[in-house]
């Protein structure tokens, strides 16, 4: 059972990983949108993010509700 478990365990440590760098950086890149949208996200806006080097990086802004609505 312990083989079965641990790929999934991983993959939600990588996904809360990537959560909290959303959550930071405000907005998933356009490339990442559609993993987290398959994460249960919703897109609700776009904007920019600028890298340190200055370069301007097109983003969606995301949400996840942590509650189900009625």
């Amino acid at each position: 059972m312990w083989r079965i478990l641990c790929p999934f365990v991983r993959g939600v440590k990588i996904f809360m990983h990537a959560y909290a760098l959303v959550r930071a950086l405000g907005g998933a890149s356009l490339v990442a949108a559609p993993f987290y949208r398959a994460m249960g996200m919703e897109a609700v806006g776009q904007g920019v993010y600028t890298l340190p080097c200055g370069t301007p990086l097109p983003c969606v802004h995301m949400r996840k509700a942590l509650i189900r609505p009625c």
